[in-house]
């Protein structure tokens, strides 16, 4: 409740996530050790994290995803909150 405002609710949300497609690509690489080739392979079907994190980006393609939100407001009347969708 806001103070001196009783049909008012004061907060705030926070949302932590991500959303998108991952692909493996490659299930061996070559990189150099020194000026010597050496090749790094990753089983098929991997998930990114058993990927060394500095090749992670040879081995998968990411793809950014898109959330969408509806944003409501809220009053109360009589200890009860009333909804009122916007678009």
């Amino acid at each position: 409740m806001v103070p001196g405002e009783p049909n008012k609710i004061r907060g705030f949300l926070v949302i932590e996530t991500s959303v998108g497609l991952t692909t493996q690509i490659a299930t061996a690489i070559t990189v150099l050790n020194g000026t010597t080739p050496l090749v790094i392979k990753l089983p098929a079907n991997s998930k990114p994290m058993q990927a060394q994190q500095a090749y992670e980006d040879k081995f998968f393609k990411k793809e950014a995803g898109h959330y969408y939100f509806t944003i409501t407001e809220s009053s109360v009347n009589k200890d009860k909150p009333v909804f009122e969708r916007r678009q």
